[in-house]
């Protein structure tokens, strides 16, 4: 009786074991859920946990550039992902309101978590921010990335005025520069980041203006031309009734005592091996210098927007053998940006247009974007045949969505 009692009591403890370790392991990683439930698949919250940091390159110098780095992290204790991302004093953005006043953004990620070096070193994503904004402006992008093993660095770009356009745009392409210079030397052995960041694998990524940098960053030449081609379509954009000053400024930064005739230098690094434009022209580069560009791209811009007309043409004129587009029907130009919920005291200080469209509902465009964002990135720089399989023009069925794709 006493044998049979223990065989009985080592078969219950089998069945109990099967049965509690499915959730026992569920615990290792995050829960793999979506902004909306109708999320699609790259919308969901990938494998790791996400951590965070904040990072200074030249502190205390006339270079000094703050970074927002988010990457795969260790979560032991199980913590929430949860953080809340505070404006800098003297970010930008602060020429809309009060320097002092407190401007928070409910995020999702763990501050100063350990890296999880475990599938490391991690592709490298460079995202920059949109015009007089700040690093986490895209917050709800770079945590999603981090999710699915990208180590992602936003600059907070320091030269933005609405002075001058051109020139702030080259100058923060010597910045994405800069950015990946630092985490070259960073992810070295005893660097900050050290075995985190794969240098073989980057992209660069941005949002409006942070768009127009991934161009030249991926080292298209500039061009004046491209400029004056911009103007062109949009007369009324920003810097066009203001060209001369524009142009003198633009080689200035460029450090050009006198333009070229034809393309301007490339100041980029050669080393971006694909490039994410959202609501992004190539307003530096133009026909000739576009031409010359062969990463892969995944473009993405409501119809909108005022300037959706030359974000098609930017997209027409790229050579890439292998390049997307999406297309928000109706969509505006802050589809990329967070949300009212997540940002209440941007409709407090009047913009509530920054934070809301009136055709999307931001939860359902954000979980595309991330899908789109997250499948064009794993395909092209992981080398995921299912995310490349997820691009392919028969595959992308989406409500409100025109897509088109070459080499996908």
């Amino acid at each position: 009786m006493k044998t049979r009692l223990i065989r009985i009591s080592a078969f219950v403890l089998v069945i109990v074991l099967l049965v509690i370790a499915p959730f026992a392991n569920a615990q290792e990683g995050p829960a793999q859920v979506g902004i909306r439930p109708d999320a699609p698949p790259y919308a969901l919250h990938g494998p790791y946990w996400v951590g965070t940091m904040e990072i200074m390159i030249d502190p205390e110098t006339e270079s000094e550039l703050p970074i927002r780095a988010w990457y795969p992290a260790l979560n032991p204790e199980m913590a929430l992902e949860a953080i809340t991302y505070m404006v800098r004093t003297d970010a930008a953005f602060r020429i809309y309101t009060d320097p002092d006043r407190p401007l928070p953004s409910e995020g999702h990620a763990l501050l100063n978590a350990d890296p999880n070096l475990s599938a490391g070193p991690y592709p490298l994503v460079v995202l920059s921010h949109s015009y007089t904004c700040f690093s986490e402006c895209q917050y709800f992008l770079a945590e999603h990335l981090a999710s699915y093993g990208f180590v992602v660095l936003s600059p907070e770009h320091r030269g933005d005025t609405w002075e001058l356009i051109a020139a702030p745009t080259i100058r923060r392409i010597l910045e994405v520069n800069a950015v990946i210079a630092y985490a070259e030397s960073a992810t070295a052995t005893e660097g900050e980041l050290a075995g985190l960041v794969d240098m073989e694998h980057i992209a660069v990524g941005g949002w409006s203006s942070g768009g127009a940098v991934t161009y030249g960053a991926a080292n298209a030449p500039l061009s004046w031309a491209g400029y004056e081609e911009y103007c062109a379509v949009i007369p009324e954009g920003f810097g066009c009734a203001n060209m001369d000053n524009e142009r003198a400024a633009a080689l200035a930064a460029a450090g050009l005592e006198t333009e070229p005739e034809g393309l301007w230098p490339a100041i980029g690094d050669p080393r971006v091996d694909a490039i994410v434009p959202m609501a992004g022209g190539g307003d530096l580069h133009g026909q000739r210098s576009l031409a010359e560009l062969a990463v892969p791209m995944l473009a993405l811009y409501g119809s909108n927007d005022t300037d959706a007309s030359w974000f098609s043409l930017t997209y027409d004129q790229i050579a890439s053998p292998q390049k997307a587009q999406v297309i928000f029907e109706g969509a505006n130009h802050f589809i990329f940006g967070a949300d009212c919920e997540a940002e209440p005291w941007v409709a407090e200080i009047g913009a509530y247009e920054w934070c809301s469209d009136s055709v999307w509902d931001k939860d359902r465009a954000h979980d595309l974007i991330n899908h789109f964002v997250t499948a064009f990135l794993l395909s092209v720089l992981k080398g995921d045949t299912d995310a490349t399989d997820a691009l392919a023009p028969d595959a992308v069925a989406f409500p409100g969505i025109t897509y088109e794709a070459t080499g996908f």
